[in-house]
């Protein structure tokens, strides 16, 4: 090593917690409380549906209601499934790539649901405020057919955007450089490939759905709160 490699420190020297250290964080930590978290989430809505379920759809909130509910229960357990993805990837030395299952297409899904979540809490939200500035009125305005079509299509924006993306996150076998197997029997493992067409997807979907509409919904939510 000469004088001016000396004077530069390394990669190394600017981490400032280790990854092994991380890793064990994350498994103590982190997974456990994210896990409770999800668990407890499935079990109020599951509640809430079914007493939604027995009380009827008289109303048209009950129709907002009963979809938040449900997204939420959605959001919940995709939320799980990836935290069960992160700990098989930990715990297993499998051949499937759980860390990039659980981070694409389960994500991907519980990414749109989340935002379709926001945007029923913003229609609730606005229904209520209606209920107010034009109580005479406004079971012409939020009739239910009207609320069925807005619910149809807040779930067809987000899924048409999520659903290409997952298509395109290809399942494919990839080779494993691994020094204990030999050159005549190669490791693969199978994972998530992702290509040019899949992050200009994922860009389109964070620019449309994630700046543009989600942003619109917090607005709504916002003005009709006040």
């Amino acid at each position: 090593m000469n004088s001016s490699d000396a004077n530069f420190p390394s990669d190394n020297d600017y981490q400032l917690v280790a990854d092994d250290l991380i890793r064990l964080l994350e498994i103590v930590f982190v997974i456990p409380i994210n896990c409770f978290v999800s668990l407890s989430g499935m079990l109020a809505n599951i509640l809430n549906v079914m007493t939604l379920a027995r009380l009827g759809f008289k109303q048209t909130m009950s129709y907002g209601t009963m979809a938040l509910s449900v997204t939420d229960l959605t959001v919940s357990s995709l939320q799980l499934t990836s935290e069960i993805c992160y700990i098989l990837s930990y715990i297993l030395d499998s051949e499937i790539d759980f860390m990039s299952i659980g981070l694409f297409p389960v994500g991907w899904l519980r990414y749109a649901a989340l935002y379709i979540s926001g945007w029923i809490t913003a229609l609730i939200a606005m229904e209520r405020c209606f209920c107010v500035v034009f109580p005479f009125t406004v079971k012409q305005i939020c009739n239910k057919t009207i609320y069925a079509v807005v619910l149809l299509v807040i779930y067809s924006v987000y899924l048409g955007f999520v659903i290409p993306i997952i298509i395109a996150d290809r399942l494919s076998w990839y080779q494993v450089s691994d020094p204990s197997v030999s050159n005549s029997s190669q490791k693969y493992k199978l994972t998530v490939i992702l290509d040019d067409v899949d992050i200009r997807l994922q860009k389109l979907f964070d620019s449309v759905c994630v700046f543009g509409f989600a942003l619109f919904s917090q607005i709504i939510l916002l003005v009709s709160t006040l």
